[in-house]
């Protein structure tokens, strides 16, 4: 049988009650009274039950409400809740306005909520209030309490899931569409201008041409190889070789190789925080991760200069930083300037990926990375790494 049907014979709004009690002998009814009583203090839920026609009087509450509230049967049995005062979710004023409500329109009340309970555990509580009757038409309220924090968890956990899904779905459509653009871009031009090459008048046309196909053309390159690179990364496959490295002849040797790209007005300045230094790390990857943000300075740069160098901060871990005087980030860009596809400037050239290849080559090795700006004045990007064994 139901449990409202159950409820129902306890208080006699089972038609087949009044001949069942006909029949019953005092010791059945009282044996079948404790086993009603048993088998409702034994439920996962509360129950009980109010008198509509007088004040909303209490006339039962199981052991669940007891343990719940910490409201003893005792307590609250004749009562009314201007009398009794425990967390139900709302005021008294809001609890009998409900009450009233349910028994007048006949219909039943749900809500639910985060409550602690009499032991201080916080628990989410759903509620549902029912309009019932006895045989003879007497109204009365029945409400179940059930404890839903397990259900709660699943579906706030289930919520989490979809959303994330669906902003990886999301993320997954634009970095295809972006990828697209990108590369379409460079073979739009290398496409265009091949054909002009071919109706060129001059061989000085032919050469410009050739220029434009061979530019776009590296273009191409570096974005495939930044989309492979970012793809490794971001599959957790791409393979970090550590060795003896001495810092300061790779640092010369990088500013070297730079020096020739710098802009008419800027100025390269190297900045070595040791007489010698030889350190843990992945030649190849630290020279890229070098050479990222120097890349990027420049681009962003117009004149002053850009310096480049490294610090050490002890226990083996050094700072390397690249600082420039170009335009600077604009504080609401700073967040997402990390991630792919983000560029700090639409003008300049690039496709915005090397800054997340950076985060991402970082993180590998075990470190972090950073960056302060001011627009107008400049930035400046760092990064520390721990040495590694080799």
């Amino acid at each position: 049988m139901p449990i409202l049907e159950k409820l129902q014979v306890i208080m006699g709004t089972n038609d087949s009650f009044d001949g069942f009690q006909k029949k019953a002998t005092l010791n059945e009814l009282d044996t079948v009274h404790e086993l009603l009583n048993t088998i409702l203090d034994h439920l996962p839920l509360g129950v009980f039950v109010k008198d509509p026609e007088n004040h909303y009087n209490y006339l039962y509450w199981n052991r669940f409400m007891e343990e719940i509230t910490g409201i003893d049967t005792s307590q609250i049995e004749g009562h009314d809740d201007s009398e009794v005062h425990y967390n139900a979710l709302m005021s008294i004023e809001e609890r009998l306005e409900v009450d009233k409500n349910v028994i007048s329109s006949g219909k039943v009340a749900e809500f639910h909520g985060w409550l602690k309970t009499a032991s201080g555990d916080t628990k989410y509580i759903e509620v549902a209030k029912y309009p019932i009757s006895l045989s003879n038409g007497k109204p009365l309220l029945l409400a179940l309490w059930s404890d839903a924090t397990v259900k709660r968890a699943i579906e706030k956990r289930l919520e989490s899931e979809r959303d994330k899904a669906e902003l990886a779905d999301k993320l997954k459509s634009k970095y295809l569409a972006d990828m697209s653009h990108e590369i379409r871009t460079p073979l739009n031009a290398i496409t265009g201008f091949s054909e002009m090459m071919a109706f060129a008048d001059t061989d000085e046309e032919r050469m410009s041409y050739y220029e434009i196909i061979k530019a776009n053309n590296q273009l191409l390159m570096q974005l495939i190889n930044d989309i492979l690179d970012l793809s490794k990364i971001e599959a957790d496959a791409i393979k970090i070789s550590y060795a003896p490295i001495d810092l300061n002849e790779m640092m010369d040797t990088t500013y070297a190789s730079i020096k020739p790209r710098m802009p008419k007005d800027v100025k390269l300045i190297l900045e070595k925080g040791l007489d010698r230094c030889t350190f843990g790390a992945d030649y190849v990857r630290l020279l890229q991760l070098i050479n990222n943000l120097v890349n990027n300075a420049i681009k962003n740069t117009k004149k002053g200069s850009i310096t480049m160098g490294y610090k050490s901060l002890g226990d083996g871990k050094l700072n390397f930083y690249v600082k420039d005087t170009g335009q600077g980030i604009a504080e609401a860009q700073l967040q997402n300037l990390f991630n792919r596809f983000v560029k700090v400037n639409d003008y300049v050239e690039g496709i915005g990926l090397g800054l997340a290849i950076c985060k991402g080559l970082v993180t590998k090795m075990g470190g972090t990375i950073q960056v302060e700006s001011k627009l107008g004045e400049g930035s400046t990007f760092s990064f520390i790494l721990p040495s590694h064994a080799w």
